[in-house]
């Protein structure tokens, strides 16, 4: 039996190679050793259970995910085995921390850590606290985020030095978010002392890439450019080409938006090699995406229209590959449940023939219950199929109003912009789990702090991106949110385009607000309004163009309202602007499907209301929203 689990724990050591890159995978060979559970002893099938939920997890089945946790759980609590309870009051954490549950996951993380201070386990706390840290900061409470992470880096310090470097750059992070560009450097340049003392080459080139990003933010150009050029050769030294793709893509951006354009097309070029032979879809885009940029820099009006078309083209066939594969899957799952079942009714027959005619007569009710079963199979996917049809007619409604494309590529153009650095991190920290399985130096804490900085990363992508891609989603869990954190993610997308056609735009909210509903949504309906602004501003050049954001409040309802000083909408046009595919080009209405989405969002998803009219010299959208009840 011992010499059975060494060689497991050697599988489950490379199981923990593939989780992030093909979590599909992983979880097949997991379960194998459930289906084997005979031969392996409690506490090793509790770990691979663990396992499962997290791989699960990352393949966003998070209900069946949560189901193990919870099971494991009552086990542990049962058998009174506070070290296991710990582990999967973290693991919960995650969950909700994925699922964008920062409530629950805050209360799972300080269950595990008062699970350890109890235990006094010193030499584990310094993951929960790091994970604490997370949250604080991304509900903006920098002061608790730094004490939490404080604790965390003296924790390392003493019980944990591999991890000394992960907690600095977290630090780091923290501290240029609350715009002390000083302290940021500091921490990254003691961050990569310490990868560098400990050679840790993987984690390496993620320090440099923030250090350039630093050096961008501040305006000191030599020393960006020289830890551009430093990124890019760690990560050619280390032989991580996926990195290598990311660190010459922002150099190419950084050199295009501060003006040096000499080598700019030799390293794009580089980099589409990479990202070529990596199949890389998304950084496809986004090197079109400076493709066109730098020929409209050099003047070259048709070059930058031909690589906007190829952006344009290559993110409808990535939203159409996507589609494809989840029809795939759907109908590979049915043909294999039917398979088994099939065989299993097969199997059954053959015993059926070797018994009595009773008990042939028995089992014919299982046969015709297990037929009953198939039937509401059948029944169960020709729903699902025609839900996914729906999907596709929602796409063709898409590209039929092709002349709203420009308002979303707009829109995509400024998220590309911000995926700049999660991307990039997130590539390489998947490298770095390969990487220190390579090198022997994968353990339950390093994996679990892998996945935290993971999460971390990904937070636009699972709260706002996906809402983006042309997608509204049937079922978001309801929550609440804060309305000044969601306008503050929403200037953050239009920043850009305001700054490039001189728009002010001026928040008027004297307070904050606590909404109930989802905070990707209804940035998504902000998006729409703001960028059909934009685009009549753009249309009648005028000086001092304005948009304010203010706010009217009551016991249990708050009005948003967003005005713009653009040209007012005509009389006989109000009354259409929400309906579906109304567009023209001469009136301000030319807002095609985006406005009629941002009604359904409002009414369905938020059970409000949207309204605009005019108001002396303004246009006034105005959006009533449930408060959440102290």
């Amino acid at each position: 039996m011992e010499e059975i689990n060494i060689k497991v724990q050697e599988i489950i050591s490379e199981i923990d190679g593939i989780m992030l890159t093909n979590p599909k995978k992983a979880l097949l060979r997991l379960e194998e050793f459930i289906h084997d559970k005979n031969k392996y002893d409690s506490n090793f099938l509790d770990e691979v259970k663990c396992k499962i939920a997290q791989t699960k997890g990352q393949l966003g089945d998070f209900e069946e995910s949560e189901k193990i946790l919870l099971r494991l759980q009552d086990k542990f609590q049962k058998s009174n085995n506070e070290k296991g309870l710990a582990r999967i009051a973290n693991e919960l954490g995650n969950s909700y921390w994925a699922r964008g549950n920062l409530n629950d996951s805050l209360k799972y993380y300080l269950r595990s850590l008062q699970l350890l201070e109890k235990m006094k386990d010193f030499s584990r706390m310094s993951v929960p606290l790091n994970n604490i840290g997370q949250i604080y900061w991304y509900n903006q409470e920098f002061d608790k985020a730094r004490k939490s992470y404080n604790q965390s880096l003296k924790l390392a310090e003493e019980y944990q030095p591999e991890v000394v470097g992960d907690v600095l750059m977290n630090l780091g992070i923290l501290s240029a978010e609350d715009a002390d560009f000083a302290k940021a450097e500091e921490y990254y340049q003691q961050a990569l002392a310490q990868y560098q003392e400990q050679n840790y080459t993987a984690n390496i080139p993620i320090i440099l890439v923030n250090l350039a990003l630093l050096y961008e933010d501040t305006g000191q150009e030599t020393r960006a450019n020289e830890y551009h050029q430093k990124a890019i050769d760690s990560f050619r030294e280390t032989g991580n080409r996926f990195g290598e793709m990311h660190a010459l893509i922002n150099y190419a951006g950084y050199n295009i938006k501060s003006g040096k354009l000499d080598n700019v097309l030799e390293i794009l070029d580089k980099a589409r090699l990479v990202a070529e032979e990596q199949k890389a879809r998304t950084q496809m885009l986004q090197l079109y995406l400076h493709y066109r940029d730098y020929y409209k820099s050099v003047g070259d009006i048709t070059k930058a229209y031909e690589y906007f078309e190829k952006y344009h083209d290559a993110e409808i066939d990535r939203l159409d590959l996507e589609n494809r594969e989840k029809l795939n899957d759907v109908l590979t799952k049915y043909e294999t449940e039917k398979k088994e079942k099939e065989a299993s009714l097969l199997r059954k027959q053959n015993e059926l023939l070797a018994e009595k005619n009773a008990i042939i007569e028995e089992k014919s009710k299982s046969l015709n219950s297990a037929n009953r079963k198939l039937h509401k199979a059948n029944l169960e996917l020709e729903n699902r199929l025609e839900d996914i049809l729906k999907k596709w007619d929602e796409q063709e409604i898409l590209n039929r109003g092709r002349e709203n494309l420009g308002g979303f590529s707009v829109i995509l153009s400024n998220i590309a912009h911000q995926w700049k650095q999660p991307l990039n991190i997130i590539g390489l920290l998947m490298q770095n789990l390969v990487d220190a399985y390579e090198f022997d130096e994968l353990n339950e804490s390093r994996m679990e702090d892998f996945q935290n900085q993971v999460y971390r990363q990904i937070k636009y992508m699972s709260q706002i991106v996906n809402d983006f891609a042309f997608d509204l989603r049937d079922s978001v869990e309801e929550g609440y949110f804060s309305l000044q954190h969601a306008l503050k993610l929403c200037e953050m997308l239009v920043e850009k385009t305001l700054e490039v056609d001189e728009i002010t735009l001026i928040n008027e909210l004297e307070q904050d607000y606590q909404i109930i509903g989802n905070e990707s949504q209804i940035i998504q309906v902000l998006i729409v309004i703001l960028s059909n602004a934009v685009e009549i501003f753009q249309a009648n050049t005028q000086e001092n163009s304005l948009i304010k954001i203010s706010a009217i409040s009551t016991e249990e309802n708050v009005t948003l309202e967003i005005s713009d000083n653009g040209p007012l909408i005509p009389e006989d046009v109000l009354p259409e602007i929400f309906d579906q595919f109304f567009s023209t080009k001469d009136k301000k209405s030319n807002s095609g499907l985006g406005l009629t989405l941002a009604k359904k969002i409002i009414e369905e998803k938020f059970h409000g209301e949207i309204k605009c009219d005019n108001r002396s010299a303004w246009v006034v959208f105005s959006i009533s929203l449930l408060l959440m009840k102290v």
